[in-house]
């Protein structure tokens, strides 16, 4: 199969992080919110917009390095946990997306634990 053909993933929104000026200063934080979130949300589009294995591959590869990076960064347990939570979800759907198709329980996962990095992070 040339791309993602067979992934229903619509349900996948980007994440989007807007800084506050008041916002959480830990750096795990300010690298999600910066490269880590642009390769996540360049890895949904991928997947919403049923690009190429090999893009897909690439940008989704990029996103778990950024995130990576961020937890590592990170000093805050409980910015790590969200953190870490949204990375394991995220090489959970690239696992499924080798296998050719996402299940909804997936998506929903992968969704509620970018909302919840938002919400630590924001």
């Amino acid at each position: 199969m040339g791309g993602a053909g067979v992934l229903a993933l619509a349900a996948i929104g980007a994440v989007i992080v807007v800084p506050r000026l008041v916002g959480p200063t830990d750096p795990g934080c300010k690298e999600y919110s910066g490269p880590a979130i642009t390769a996540y949300n360049k890895t949904i589009n991928d997947l919403n917009a049923q690009a190429s294995q090999a893009t897909l591959t690439a940008d989704m590869t990029a996103a778990i390095s950024s995130l990576n990076t961020a937890i590592g960064k990170a000093h805050s347990t409980t910015v790590k946990a969200a953190l870490t939570g949204l990375l394991t979800d995220l090489k959970g759907v690239q696992a499924d997306v080798s296998k050719g198709s996402v299940p909804t329980k997936t998506v929903d996962t992968l969704n509620n634990a970018s909302n919840y990095a938002d919400q630590v992070c924001s």
